[in-house]
């Protein structure tokens, strides 16, 4: 993190979260290469790691947050041990013509960790890059350089499956105009069906960034119907926040 409260820090370290504070520099992807160094430099931390999940912050819970924490643990119950180097994402995509799992939520396991790949692949990771070389040369090269290497690559929520099985998804990206899998990504375009699949995350792209939507009502309207009775007033105040932080004056 680049900011957080003081309080919240000592409520985070009471409970043996460790802190990383850093610059932010590179985006998401910066702050992963910035972590995985500081877990390459310390033995004993990299010793203790079985499985390693990165995330950033473009996203907020819809569901409680025991729907999140399911998926955890059936991640790391099922892929932490194979032989077999393994990343997971929770979707997919192949904008920008090259198919890779989305960077706002990975999974690596143990394998994974200790392969050369991983290592090389951030050792040699600029961040020092505007945003579409850190897309280009990050969350696609990593899928890409992957695949060449042969290392796995899973999705939880694929896209393909959504499109040939959820009339909803299909009907959704249909209205908007896109006619080729390839320039859909559904966390933008189909979040409504994606979530109806159980994808336990909005991205806060859909509330404040998107121009393009199908439906009757604003995105934020839609939302609503999806989150319980005991979320919906924690969620308003985070948008309320993210609202007023993104339209304040530096």
């Amino acid at each position: 993190t680049s900011f957080i409260e003081s309080k919240l820090t000592r409520k985070l370290e009471s409970l043996g979260i460790i802190l990383a504070i850093r610059m932010n520099i590179g985006l998401c992807l910066g702050a992963y290469k910035d972590l995985l160094m500081l877990i390459e430099h310390s033995p004993l931390v990299k010793s203790g790691i079985d499985s390693l999940i990165l995330c950033n912050d473009s996203t907020l819970p819809i569901y409680q947050e025991s729907v999140l924490t399911n998926n955890l643990t059936d991640l790391v119950s099922e892929n932490e041990l194979l032989n077999q180097p393994l990343i997971v994402g929770l979707t997919d995509s192949a904008e920008r013509n090259a198919y890779h799992l989305q960077s706002y939520f990975l999974y690596m396991n143990k394998s994974c960790l200790k392969s050369n790949f991983w290592h090389d692949f951030w050792l040699k990771f600029n961040l020092n890059q505007g945003k579409d070389k850190l897309i280009d040369d990050g969350e696609i090269a990593l899928s890409q350089v992957a695949i060449s290497k042969g290392i796995n690559l899973k999705v939880i929520y694929p896209l393909i499956d959504g499109l040939a099985n959820n009339s909803s998804m299909s009907k959704q990206v249909h209205q908007l105009g896109f006619t080729k899998p390839s320039q859909i990504n559904q966390t933008l375009f189909a979040w409504s069906s994606l979530i109806e699949r159980g994808f336990p995350l909005v991205k806060k792209q859909v509330i404040f960034d998107i121009d393009k939507f199908s439906e009757e009502n604003l995105p934020l309207n839609q939302l609503l119907d999806f989150v319980p009775i005991d979320r919906k007033e924690i969620l308003l105040s985070d948008f309320a926040e993210i609202f007023i932080s993104r339209n304040t004056r530096k």
